[in-house]
């Protein structure tokens, strides 16, 4: 156990999408699964679609971050911390469902297979963070000095990234004592929710921290690349958010869906300008210096 290897975030990753994936398109009948109900009311599949949105966005942030810091230990081990992190809270949310036969929303197979694998999960990924020492290959490859959150501050991806981060915070917040349900799925629907959807709409905000945690990353310890890179996904993830908002249209409010649609613009046309002003600057560099090289 020394330097953290690429398979131990990867499979992090893959965990993740193939949960996330299954729950975005209900592959395999999931909600049924994981409610122990043979049919499953809309907005128990709404409220899973969008959590495993948020999972498919995270799989893909920390595989493509993995590739990017491929031999840069120091960094995968503080990748590593984080993906930590994501499993502790998702770990806490299903012990915090319950079990069917303890009154909690889960099938009790269903319940005990999901703990053991974000367990599992977190002892893969502690192998990396706690392995001790530095693989042979100094003391410097293990430690890894975090930026000034305020250095590098203009127009450009590491701002976007800053405010996309505040931006998950204010979320929380909002998803779990501002907004209600009526707001979003209107009285009618919302006088009928389930315990099931009430889970999820709150199990939703940790899901969210997780997007805060790898967006504090990107920040604080990332490159220039790995902000460019987390930018471009937040558009794209944030293009996907509305998609999914139209496709559940018939069971949302007006407003919501306008809100959705006002606010998805907004952050997608700040996160293009963020990169075409960083990637037009960058190009300007590098051919001034060819010219000088040449």
């Amino acid at each position: 156990m020394g330097r953290p290897s690429n398979a131990q975030l990867q499979i992090f990753a893959l965990v993740q999408f193939v949960y996330g994936l299954s729950s975005l398109l209900n592959l395999f009948s999931t909600c049924s699964v994981l409610t122990g109900n043979s049919i499953c009311q809309p907005t128990e599949i709404y409220l899973l679609s969008c959590i495993g949105l948020v999972l498919v966005f995270v799989a893909v942030a920390f595989s493509v971050l993995t590739t990017i810091a491929y031999d840069d230990w120091a960094k995968k081990r503080r990748l590593a911390f984080v993906a930590m992190h994501c499993v502790s809270a998702q770990l806490a949310g299903a012990v915090l469902a319950g079990s069917a036969v303890m009154g909690g929303i889960m099938p009790k197979g269903v319940h005990i297979a999901e703990i053991a694998v974000q367990l599992a999960l977190f002892l893969i990924l502690a192998t990396a963070v706690w392995g001790g020492g530095d693989g042979g290959g100094g003391a410097e490859s293990s430690v890894l000095i975090a930026g000034r959150v305020r250095g590098g501050i203009g127009i450009n991806p590491k701002t976007f990234n800053v405010l996309f981060a505040l931006l998950m915070v204010a979320s929380i917040f909002i998803n779990s004592d501002v907004m209600t349900y009526d707001m979003v799925l209107g009285q009618a629907v919302a006088d009928s929710i389930t315990d099931t959807a009430k889970f999820w709409w709150s199990a939703y905000g940790v899901y969210v921290f997780e997007l805060f945690l790898l967006y504090g990353f990107g920040v604080t310890y990332g490159t220039h690349d790995d902000n460019d890179f987390l930018t471009g996904l937040a558009v794209v993830f944030t293009a996907g958010e509305l998609l999914q908002t139209y496709w559940f249209e018939p069971l949302l409010t007006e407003q919501y869906v306008k809100n959705v649609l006002i606010s998805s613009c907004v952050i997608i046309g700040i996160g293009i300008l963020a990169m075409a002003v960083y990637r037009n600057k960058r190009h300007r560099d590098y051919e001034s210096l060819v010219g000088l090289v040449r």
